[in-house]
């Protein structure tokens, strides 16, 4: 759940204040404009969105090979196919089908 730190981190980069949890009690970079409550409100809201919104990449990250591997196996594929020809093509659609695999199970909606 976003929060009035993430909000105030966003709207005021390098900022220092300190809060209640709702409100800032105090505003501790006078030279950077403090947001109002409802610019922190609206920054709350937003970020919340989008990281609602990227639900899908929390999802897939964690079943897809480590990049390391991928790209490990893509190397090995193509040096392959460079030795035996178009075997390789079976098994780079191979690899393509669980990627996608992933990205079905886990749509962007």
């Amino acid at each position: 759940m976003k929060d009035i730190g993430d909000a105030l981190l966003s709207l005021a980069p390098g900022a220092e204040w300190v809060t209640d949890g709702e409100k800032v009690t105090q505003w501790l970079s006078p030279e950077i404009n403090q947001p109002t409550q409802s610019e922190i409100d609206a920054e709350i809201t937003r970020l919340q969105a989008e990281y609602d919104s990227q639900g899908y990449q929390r999802l897939r990250e964690p079943e897809y090979p480590k990049i390391g591997d991928q790209l490990d196996a893509l190397l090995k594929h193509l040096n392959y196919r460079r030795t035996q020809g178009d075997q390789l093509i079976q098994e780079l659609d191979d690899i393509i089908g669980d990627w996608l695999s992933v990205k079905s199970k886990y749509p962007k909606d």
